[in-house]
């Protein structure tokens, strides 16, 4: 009987097979379900602390002295979250300024109030990543300032 040399290549072979059976089962099960979820959930909380961190610089900005008429100042947004770009947009619920971000991910998302000086008198505008944002703090004629989000 010739057949005993086989047996440790198809025993082998047979190993092999049934690692790469787990490796793949293990793969699809991660990229189908894991791995999607903790990037929604990491989005998120870059999201957030990018609103944060936004409205922050804003109300930093929006403490312009007396003497200024007309400021300009740059802010950091994170290019992408979860690999898509985003916005910033001001609006006012009851009253008071505050910030919204939009995201593709309906997961990634919030909105924050803005703390600005009562001088201010409104926020709006849009910031968007990926391009260059600025927060344009300029005097009004009645001696208030507006605050431009582009």
């Amino acid at each position: 009987m010739d057949d005993r040399a086989s047996a440790p290549v198809v025993g082998k072979a047979m190993e092999v097979a049934v690692l790469v059976v787990f490796v793949g089962l293990v793969s699809a099960a991660l990229f189908g379900s894991v791995v999607p979820t903790y990037r929604t959930a990491a989005g998120a909380e870059v999201g957030e602390r990018a609103l944060v961190a936004v409205a922050g610089q804003i109300e930093e900005a929006a403490r312009t002295p007396d003497e200024v008429i007309d400021r300009r100042v740059a802010i950091s947004l994170p290019r992408t979250i979860r690999g898509e770009t985003y916005a910033v947009r001001a609006t006012t619920t009851n009253g008071t300024p505050t910030l919204v971000l939009d995201h593709a991910n309906a997961a990634i998302g919030g909105e924050t109030a803005l703390a600005v000086p009562p001088r201010v008198a409104g926020v709006n505008g849009t910031l968007r990543s990926g391009a260059s944002p600025t927060v344009t703090v300029t005097r009004r004629p009645d001696g208030r300032f507006e605050v431009r989000l582009q």
